[in-house]
Order: structure tokens, then C-alpha cells, then sequence
């Protein structure tokens, strides 16, 4: 970051793969990060690549200004859409990336038009891949060895891929869980999924346990999907067939609201799980491979999650859940109380200090600040996988 513009209001430039109006967690986090920042005054712009071809070049939005390049089919056309905008990162007070793969694009597209300046990263959760192999983990060395400062989207990142951040800030909530109006749970049981539909997401984990409360204890748990992806038409297919009793809905800005129709709350996602408590709801993970098993049960809010790799696993945690009604409200009022604290401005924050610890010519020292604002310990490399889920 520019030194003269340590204390005062920032140009801060963001890239990401893709950004609103496409949902999902890394959309939605900068989403709210940069909302935050541009309410106390920063300038944010938001640079992202066209998925589909029918976003506008750029626009505002949420005081956001953002600029979108198509990345669809040709990588020649989108590397050269990219290097179109290279004046806003050279204008920047602030560069900041999420994902070592877009860090290893504006590498590879960027930086030589850009010049030489600090760049900052997130690594994010959902994205990375099982099983790590030693070219990922070396691919996230480089990027730390260039970066000006890390942030973690998690404790397990480091776990998986090494390195260690200079913060692990938490994702905040909108509105904070205080505000939100406390509904009690319908009548009858039924639950809510919010996410991509893909593999990693474990949507047909969470069929298969509807199979099986139907099929070995006589349970109908009606399902209400927010989502889409890949999978959706055969995963409708495959609901028709088994005759499961689910209801396929749209994505939606405020699916989080949804979450208030179910008993309990079917999501996987780091974000969903933190709307999921703020309302009280009880949550029930599925993980498909050791990363998402380390991502749900490897952090601070694990010990509240239910969790399962299978479908018997998953089925066994709601039947448990659906016949103890005091367990059940025991679990959501605990989640509910450690998430009181969550905010998008405390998020925000941590990002600010980070880029102005590089103006004050503190860079290079992140070991010292690994570990999030909430004093949260830095994990090292060597330490084993923890597991807390329920």
C-alpha cells in the first residue's frame, strides 16, 4: 500500500473470479467486505470475469464500482479483457486477490503493466481440492513468499496447503445475529439446503439420508433446496425417482431467511453455517472427502455441528436431533451464542489493518499476527487435523 495513504481513505482494487450477480460464498464475502469498506469511506472496485456473457461491463452496486471481463471459452480473450483494466490496479492504493489461482492470473496478466507494488491475498475455503498434492502446496509457497500480506479464509487452509497467514479473520453476518428477529421452528420437521449444487456441496449425501429416515425409521423430512449447479437436473431426476420429498428452489440474495422455514439448517458451507446459527437453527454438515471433513470439523464452531461422511451418518444425526427437542434447542442456542459476535465490520477491519501493517513497513512479519482479531491461535503446519464435530 502507498505510504501517504496509510491513514487516510483508499483506492482499493479487488480481483475475484467472479462476483455478483453470481452467488456463492467468495461472491458474497467480498460482497460484504467491500460494502463495509466503502460505508467507512474507501473507494472499492471490484474486478471479475463474465461467466456467462450477459453482465454488464461495469456498474455500481452496494457503493461498489465493478468491472467485469469475459472469461468464458477463450482464455486469449480473457487474458486480453483482463489487461484492458490494468490502469485500475496501477491507480490503487490497494491490490488485493482472492484465490491463489486468480493471484497466479494477475501474475501472469497483470503484473508486468501493473509494476512492481504489494499485492495481498485470501485463500478461500470451498475452492481448493482433495487431495492436496505437493505442486499445490508449492504453489501456495510462491504465493506467500510474493504477497504482501495472507489472509486465511479458515484454520484448515493452513492445515492442508502450509503457510501461515497473517490473520484468520471470521465472515461476518448481515444483519448480526442480535438483530435478527427469532422465529421459532414450524410445527412440523423439515429442513433447508442452501449451496452449490456440486459434488463437493454433499447434496446427494443429504438425499441419501432422506432415503433412509424414510426407508429404516418410517421419518418423512421434507426438503427445501436454495441453490444451483451442475448437478441439479439429475439430482431433480434422481428425487423423482426415490420419490423424496423435496421442493427445488431458485438461488436467492436472502435464502439465508429460508433457513427460518426448517428445522434444521442442511449446509456445509462456512457462511451458511454462521446464518444458519445466528438463526438458531440447528446444523447439520455433510463432508465428502478429508479437506470438507477437516473444513467443517477442524474449527472453533465444529463442536456445534452435526456431521456425517455418508448417508447412514447424516440420518442417525437427525434422527438424534428430530427426537430430542431439548437437545435440539440446546445445540442452536450454543451456536447462537458464539456467533453473536460476528460482524462484516469487524471483518473489514482485519483487512485494514493488515494493508496498513505493510505501509508502516511491517511486512515480512506475519508469523506475529497469524490467528484472527478474536485471539483465535495460529495453527502450525505439523499439527494434526482436529475434529469437534457432533
Amino acid at each position: 500500500m502507498k505510504p501517504s495513504s496509510a491513514d487516510g481513505p483508499l483506492t482499493i482494487t479487488w480481483l475475484v473470479k467472479r462476483f455478483w450477480p453470481e452467488v456463492g460464498g467468495v461472491e458474497k464475502y467480498v460482497l460484504e467486505v467491500g460494502r463495509e469498506l466503502a460505508e467507512m469511506g474507501h473507494s472499492v472496485r471490484v474486478v471479475a470475469g463474465d461467466p456467462t456473457g450477459s453482465h454488464a461491463r461495469h456498474e455500481r452496486h452496494a457503493g461498489l464500482s465493478i468491472h467485469r471481463y469475459p472469461s468464458r471459452r477463450s482464455p486469449w480473450r480473457a487474458a486480453w479483457g483482463l489487461r484492458a483494466l490494468t490502469p485500475l490496479f496501477r491507480q490503487a492504493d490497494v491490490v488485493h486477490i482472492s484465490d491463489v489461482e486468480m493471484f497466479e492470473r494477475y501474475e501472469a496478466v497483470l503484473s508486468r503493466g501493473v509494476g512492481a507494488r504489494p499485492v495481498f491475498l485470501t485463500r478461500h475455503g470451498m475452492g481448493l481440492g482433495e487431495p492436496v498434492s505437493q505442486e499445490d502446496r508449492e504453489r501456495h509457497r510462491r504465493a506467500r513468499a510474493v504477497v504482501a500480506g495472507l489472509l486465511d479464509d479458515g484454520m484448515f487452509i493452513q492445515r492442508r496447503y502450509g503457510q501461515t497467514p497473517d490473520r484468520v479473520p471470521d465472515p461476518g453476518l448481515r444483519p448480526v445475529a442480535d438483530e435478527i428477529i427469532h422465529r421459532p421452528p414450524p410445527a412440523e420437521p423439515s429442513a433447508v439446503f442452501i449451496g452449490r449444487l456440486e459434488p463437493d456441496s454433499g447434496i446427494d449425501l443429504y438425499l441419501d439420508a432422506l432415503a433412509r429416515l424414510r426407508d429404516r425409521h418410517g421419518t418423512i423430512l421434507p426438503l427445501g433446496v436454495y441453490g444451483d449447479g451442475s448437478l441439479k437436473p439429475r439430482l431433480i431426476e434422481r428425487a423423482m425417482r426415490e420419490r423424496l420429498d423435496v421442493a427445488w428452489r431458485p438461488p436467492a440474495p436472502d435464502a439465508q431467511d429460508r433457513l427460518l422455514d426448517g428445522t434444521l439448517a442442511f449446509v456445509s458451507g462456512r457462511m451458511a453455517i454462521f446464518e444458519a446459527m445466528a438463526r438458531r437453527r440447528p446444523v447439520v454438515a455433510a463432508y465428502v472427502d478429508p479437506l470438507k471433513r477437516d473444513y467443517v470439523c477442524g474449527e472453533w464452531f465444529s463442536r456445534h455441528v452435526s456431521a456425517g461422511a455418508s448417508g447412514a451418518d447424516l440420518a442417525d444425526r437427525v434422527l438424534r436431533l428430530l427426537r430430542d427437542a431439548r437437545l435440539r434447542d440446546q445445540q442452536a442456542q450454543a451456536a447462537f451464542e458464539e456467533v453473536r459476535r460476528l460482524s462484516w465490520r469487524a471483518t473489514a477491519l482485519q483487512y485494514l489493518a493488515v494493508w496498513r501493517q505493510d505501509a508502516q513497513g511491517q511486512s515480512g512479519s506475519h508469523a506475529r499476527h497469524a490467528g484472527s482479531a478474536e485471539g483465535l491461535p495460529a495453527v502450525r503446519e505439523t499439527e494434526p487435523q482436529g475434529v469437534a464435530c457432533h
